[in-house]
């Protein structure tokens, strides 16, 4: 009988545990990492917590490995050293991530927040309400085709009084404002090639 190649087979109590080495792909200086510009201290803060978190998946798979070569421990035994060891291992990198993600969720927010829609002039924002009401009597293919023409012409007035408020002022329906928002998001802040 062969074993299919998803499935892993059940290992002997003489087999010698391995536990699985981290990706190469995760080395540091690699992608990403190697772009980071010096003074972002920030995103390399980011970064050196997903570093030591390599370092410690490679020293916890380390330890394992040493802990259950021992041929003096029973396999129980292993085990349970192994756990503690690695506990201790994986729990003193939990405070750089923690701090790495509290940055990333905080950029995340800053970056929805700016460029959840075009910032309007005091002027252009006198119209939204008008442009609102005349959006919201519109039949969908209308409207549709409204805003279509707003996006192609990048009419920031049009597009900041839509963004700018909720869907149930537009008529639009939430799915229609984020897709809107989207697509406003990719050709206003996607990559310049």
């Amino acid at each position: 009988m062969t074993i299919p190649s998803n499935i892993t087979p059940i290992r002997s109590r003489s087999q010698q545990f391995a536990a699985p080495m981290i990706s190469a792909s995760l080395a540091g200086g690699e992608g990403v990492l190697g772009q980071v510009a010096n003074d972002d201290h920030n995103v390399g803060g980011a970064l050196l917590a997903l570093q030591a978190a390599r370092v410690a998946a490679e020293n916890c798979a380390k330890v394992t490995n040493s802990i259950h070569g021992d041929q003096t421990l029973s396999a129980g035994a292993a085990h349970v050293k192994s756990d503690e060891v690695t506990q201790r291992i994986v729990m003193s990198t939990l405070p750089k991530l923690d701090r790495a993600n509290e940055f990333v969720q905080t950029e995340i927010t800053t970056l929805m927040a700016k460029t959840s829609g075009p910032v309007v002039d005091p002027a252009g924002r006198a119209f939204g309400s008008e442009i609102r009401a005349v959006l919201h009597k519109m039949d969908a293919k209308a409207r549709r085709q409204a805003i279509a023409t707003a996006v192609e012409k990048n009419d920031l007035v049009t597009l900041g009084a839509i963004l700018g408020a909720p869907a149930l002022l537009t008529n639009l329906s939430a799915n229609e404002l984020e897709h809107l928002r989207q697509t406003w998001r990719r050709r206003g802040w996607g990559r310049k090639n």
